[in-house]
């Protein structure tokens, strides 16, 4: 949440301070979305982000591919799986994919970016019926969020070719970098999870405690 709101007052704050501002965990989970940005595409130029940010709607929606479940079916799944909340309207209205949009677009497009004025559309809608006929056209339903570096962000179901980069199954994130030099660069990971996210906050206060100590 801070960071979805307040990214660029928390890295003033932080830069003020003279430490490092670290949130690997808030996108993508163990992924480290932020991370290989920071590192293996120093140098280059990110023009587009996007990807599959929410593991709950892609487990969803790969069940319904996969076992011809309806929505409904899926949803309870996955929260007997521990995949989804109680309440799953975060996931499902695509509310939790386009607060990590957000925190993409500002932390790595340098955009300033504000949730109520993203275009966003979830799975809601989404029938077994679409999923079949998607299926039969070489297609799998997924929700992709995007931005780009002209500013413009959005999250919505997508049609996606089967075996492409962004298919992925299950829980699993995918994070495609279209980028100057390097042209297309995706990350797959898990992205939902205890341990993923235990991961991704250990990288990080590694990475501080390296930080710091160098500092020093």
């Amino acid at each position: 949440g801070p960071v979805v709101v307040a990214y660029h007052e928390l890295v003033d704050r932080a830069e003020k301070a003279g430490v490092p501002l670290r949130f690997e965990a808030t996108v993508g989970g163990c992924v480290g979305v932020l991370d290989a940005a920071r590192t293996s595409l120093a140098g280059d130029t990110i023009h587009r982000v996007e990807g599959i940010l929410n593991g709950t709607t892609n487990f969803i929606l790969s069940r319904m591919a996969e076992e011809g479940s309806d929505l409904e079916q899926a949803l309870r799944e996955a929260q007997a799986l521990g995949y989804a909340e109680a309440d799953p309207t975060a996931d499902i209205d695509g509310l939790d994919a386009a607060a990590k949009v957000v925190i993409l677009g500002n932390a790595l497009l340098g955009l300033d970016l504000k949730l109520d004025e993203l275009e966003v559309t979830g799975i809601r809608g989404i029938t077994r019926q679409a999923v079949e006929l998607a299926g039969e056209h070489g297609m799998h339903v997924k929700l992709v969020a995007e931005a780009a570096r002209d500013g413009t962000a959005r999250v919505s179901p997508r049609l996606v070719p089967q075996g492409s980069t962004l298919d992925v199954r299950g829980a699993l994130n995918a994070v495609r970098f279209t980028t100057s030099l390097t042209g297309q660069v995706t990350h797959v990971g898990q992205g939902a999870g205890g341990k993923p996210t235990a991961a991704a906050l250990l990288r990080d206060v590694v990475d501080v405690g390296r930080t710091l100590g160098k500092a020093r």
